[in-house]
């Protein structure tokens, strides 16, 4: 299916618009008129340190964690190229693959990529500019989905300082060195905690923060949620008796204080990072079904937290106060309840996609929860990520598409006629350097958005 780019906006009313909107999301979220809605605001990157906001004079950037470097999808890049036809962007280069869902992340010119091979896992380091492979870590593994999906892995793996941490589908969280692939230490999580591998293996991410991992290992008693120390993996603390789901945990800093959120089988957990203290929990997700799990990780926008899960649950957001404590904005359980796949938010929508495999790509308004448009359409259930005034779209089957951000209407800048990846393609996009990546479970592709050179 195929679209045509619409007008352009002579009279500046989408930028007026989008002004507007992000004014009534800071109203929803308690914060003073002038100060920034964006979640890069208080989100924190995969360093150690706090960043500040997406700046604006930054041409590119690195992704070295799954959803980026602020953790929401969004990319500081600019000056990118956009001009595509039907075909898509130009191919720099293409690279056979193992399989899984994991998505790859990039430091500098390396990038890191989870795959399964055999009965290996393996976590490879490519030259990002060239796909040339660096070094290789292989780990032996036995897991079987016992549904229709991959067999993993399913976590994407998280760069910072040195290492590269990565979590297996059979619950094997290794350390590794960045410069040349050694082992630099490992946990076996669900024999260390007492976690069980579940119907669908573990696939929740590592979230690294200061000196720690946080991972939802879903065991019990009271390892629902472990911190682990980033220099040799040592348990920090635990939390919870919460089951495993599929999200990964979210950490910013809200009024002054940092808060960890985690999306468990059984719900939303707040917490403080530093000493695993439980603030609050709110059931939300997906029941307790072998066959389902919850699969979209929170999004933090201002002082808001967005949850979503599908089919059923739907999405929910909530406000967080300055005592650390929430109240309820809306609740919508029809509008986005995606599985598996991520939210994004842009100038006060919230954008994403509906359950099953005929799944719509919808916007919605961040304040109210009302629904803006949907677009339906042969990209079904896909991943987003916004970047130099664009949303990029990868849908399920391989088709690739380009979106403005507009609240009145879809507005499609092309779409691919044809798959560039073949089905399926469940792991998200990674955006570095002016390359678009993208992979399904035989092949990565390195997109080059970059302009000409006079």
């Amino acid at each position: 299916m195929l679209g045509c780019s619409s007008a352009a906006d002579p009279d500046g009313s989408r930028a007026t618009d989008a002004a507007e909107a992000a004014a009534k999301v800071a109203a929803a979220a308690g914060d003073p008129p002038e100060a920034s809605a964006d979640a890069s605001a208080t989100m924190l990157p995969a360093v150690s340190a706090p960043e500040p906001a997406v700046p604006q004079a930054e041409i590119t950037s690195d992704w070295p964690q799954l959803f980026g470097p602020y953790f929401n999808s969004t990319s500081s890049e600019t000056g990118l190229k956009w001009d595509w036809d039907a075909a898509g962007p130009m191919v720099a280069w293409r690279k056979p693959i193992g399989q899984g869902y994991s998505a790859p992340v990039i430091r500098g010119v390396q990038l890191i990529l989870q795959q399964r091979v055999g009965d290996e896992e393996w976590v490879s380091c490519l030259d990002a500019e060239t796909g040339v492979e660096e070094w290789t870590f292989k780990t032996p593994t036995s897991y079987l989905c016992k549904y229709p999906y991959s067999n993993g892995p399913y976590a994407t793996p998280t760069i910072s300082g040195d290492a590269v941490f990565a979590v297996t589908a059979q619950g094997r969280l290794l350390a590794i060195s960045l410069s040349d692939g050694a082992l630099k230490w490992q946990r076996d999580l669900l024999a260390d905690f007492g976690g069980a591998e579940g119907a669908f293996g573990m696939g929740n991410s590592p979230r690294v923060w200061q000196d720690r991992i946080l991972l939802n290992v879903g065991a019990k008693p009271g390892n629902g949620i472990v911190a682990l120390a980033t220099a040799d993996g040592s348990t920090l603390w635990t939390a919870t008796d919460d089951g495993r789901s599929y999200a990964t945990a979210v950490i910013a800093q809200q009024h002054g204080m940092w808060n960890a959120f985690v999306l468990t089988e059984q719900g939303a957990v707040a917490l403080d990072p530093q000493s695993g203290r439980i603030r609050w929990e709110q059931p939300f997700g997906i029941p307790e079904v072998p066959e389902r799990s919850t699969a979209v990780t929170p999004l933090v926008v201002g002082n808001m937290l967005v949850l979503s899960s599908g089919p059923g649950p739907g999405t929910q957001v909530l406000k967080i106060l300055p005592d650390g404590n929430f109240v309820e904005l809306w609740n919508q359980k029809k509008v986005i309840d995606g599985q598996y796949t991520n939210l994004l938010h842009v100038d006060g929508c919230l954008y994403g996609v509906t359950s099953r495999a005929s799944a719509k790509f919808r916007c919605a308004d961040l304040a109210t929860g009302q629904q803006l448009w949907e677009y339906e359409s042969d990209l079904c259930r896909a991943y987003t990520l916004s970047a130099d005034g664009h949303i990029l779209v990868l849908g399920e089957h391989g088709h690739l598409a380009c979106f403005r951000p507009n609240r009145s209407a879809p507005d499609l800048r092309w779409m691919t006629a044809e798959p560039l990846l073949e089905t399926p393609c469940f792991s998200g996009m990674a955006l570095a350097r002016g390359r678009l990546y993208a992979r399904n479970e035989k092949e990565l592709v390195c997109f080059d958005l970059r302009p000409p050179q006079p």
